[in-house]
């Protein structure tokens, strides 16, 4: 079994990944979430609770990408697992969907990590079109133990 004591979750939605990473890194460990959708993360913080798994599991309302800023977020009303940032100057291919276009904060990879108190073991990534932006900035950042990144390419 392998050893995890901290994770990074990126779109933890209503917390069914949440709550099992959760207990992986059991009572020491921590789980670091983050979700932008508001009512699923009003769902999350819930289920938190109700599993007893709040006190390892710090949870984040914001966007995770490869720079710092804001952006435009399209929350899906009757699909909340769709959600997902709208590029700029661009519609969202669910615009015709019921849900609203929201402003959220968004936040760099990088500095979720060197801001992290331990350096994560896993990160979860699930962001409906932007792991590439993320994926990005971890393979141009270095983690807390100085090791660089790096995704093997194929062929």
């Amino acid at each position: 079994r392998m050893s995890v004591d901290s994770v990074i979750e990126v779109g933890c939605n209503v917390g069914f990944h949440t709550v099992r990473l959760a207990e992986l890194v059991g009572p020491e460990g921590t789980v670091l979430g983050f979700e932008p959708n508001p009512d699923s993360f009003s769902v999350l913080e819930d289920n938190l609770i109700v599993c007893g798994l709040r006190n390892r599991v710090e949870t984040r309302r914001q966007a995770v990408g490869n720079s710092d800023g804001a952006v435009r977020f399209r929350a899906l009303r009757d699909e909340p697992a769709g959600s997902h940032i709208v590029e700029q100057g661009t519609e969202s291919w669910t615009a015709r969907l019921p849900g609203e276009d929201i402003d959220v904060e968004l936040v760099d990879i990088r500095g979720v990590i060197a801001g992290s108190q331990r350096a994560p073991d896993l990160i979860k990534i699930d962001v409906e079109g932007n792991e590439f932006a993320i994926l990005e900035g971890l393979i141009t950042g270095y983690n807390k133990t100085g090791q660089l990144l790096r995704i093997p390419k194929k062929g």
